[in-house]
C-alpha cells in the first residue's frame, strides 16, 4: 500500500514491529492523529468503493498502534465481518476472551482464513507447532487461538509468547490488507 494509510501502516510498523498479546501505551506515531482525520480518498490515496472498509483500515491501524479505545470506537459501528474481526482481535488483546469469542463467533468463515492457513503452511520450529494447534480439519480455528492467548496470559503457555505474537501480527496484517483491498475496490 503505497497509500498515506500504507505510509502510515509502514511507520507504526517500524515503531512496533508485532503488536504485543495484549494492548500496552499508545504508540506515539507523528501526525496520526490529524492521519486519520483525513476524508476516505486522501488516506487511502485511492477513490474509495466501500467506506465501511475505509473505516476498518483505520480502526486496524489504530489498533495496530495502540489506541485501543479510538479503535473500539470505529469497530463496534461496523457491522460487517471486518469490523466484528476487528473488534474480536482488540478484546483478545484487551485481555477479554470470552468477548473475543463473541465477535469472532459474529464473524463467522472469513477469507483471511484462507491467508492465515497458507502463513501456517510457511512455518517453521516452534511457530509450527503452534500453527498446528490452531489450524483444524484444514481451517484456521479462532477460538483455540483465544484459548492459546489465554493459557499464554494466565501463564500456563507463556513460553508460546513470542510464536503468538507473531502469528498475531500476521493476522492483523492479512486483514489489513484485505480492508484496503475492498475499500479501494481492489
Amino acid at each position: 500500500m503505497s497509500s498515506p494509510a500504507g505510509r502510515l501502516f509502514s511507520e507504526i510498523r517500524n515503531k512496533l514491529p508485532r503488536p504485543a498479546l495484549t494492548i500496552g501505551q499508545p504508540l506515539r506515531v507523528p501526525d496520526l492523529d490529524k492521519l486519520l482525520e483525513l476524508p476516505d480518498p486522501d488516506f487511502l490515496g485511492t477513490a474509495v468503493a466501500d467506506p465501511k472498509m475505509a473505516a476498518a483500515v483505520r480502526a486496524g491501524l489504530l489498533l495496530w498502534a495502540d489506541r485501543f479505545e479510538a479503535s473500539h470506537a470505529v469497530s463496534q459501528d461496523l457491522e460487517t465481518a471486518e469490523g466484528s474481526y476487528w473488534h474480536a482481535i482488540l478484546h483478545r488483546r484487551e485481555p477479554d476472551f470470552s468477548n473475543s469469542k463473541y465477535w469472532f463467533r459474529r464473524v463467522g468463515a472469513h477469507p483471511v482464513f484462507a491467508g492465515l492457513l497458507e502463513l501456517g503452511g510457511k512455518a517453521a520450529g516452534s511457530q509450527r507447532s503452534v500453527w498446528s494447534q490452531v489450524i483444524r480439519g484444514g481451517t484456521w480455528d479462532p477460538f483455540h487461538f483465544v484459548d492459546l492467548c489465554e493459557a499464554c496470559e494466565r501463564g500456563a503457555k507463556a513460553a508460546l509468547r513470542g510464536d503468538l505474537e507473531e502469528i498475531q501480527a500476521g493476522e492483523m496484517e492479512l486483514l489489513l490488507e484485505h480492508c484496503y483491498r475492498r475499500a479501494s475496490g481492489g
